[in-house]
């Protein structure tokens, strides 16, 4: 069963998450420091369930961003 958006998740966080991974400047297990360093006002057990929930829907995410950027291509068949 998916997690459930944490009420504290806004999708600014997981843009960061997200920049903090392609950054290569932490594990991501341990990117919920990073986050609450980028987002003081979160409590160590938010940032927690902030980075639980990236990580358990990443996949999902990252496919929906490919299929939208597919849509905008207006003649998929590029074949030369």
């Amino acid at each position: 069963m998916a997690r459930q958006r944490p009420a504290a998740c806004g999708e600014h966080h997981l843009t960061a998450l997200d920049a903090i991974r392609e950054t290569g400047i932490c594990n991501m297990w341990g990117a919920a420091d990073p986050l609450r360093q980028l987002f003081p006002e979160l409590k160590p057990d938010e940032a927690s369930d902030i980075l639980l929930y990236w990580m358990e829907t990443f996949s999902a995410r990252m496919e929906a961003d490919c299929e939208e950027v597919l849509a905008m291509i207006p003649d998929r068949n590029l074949n030369p």
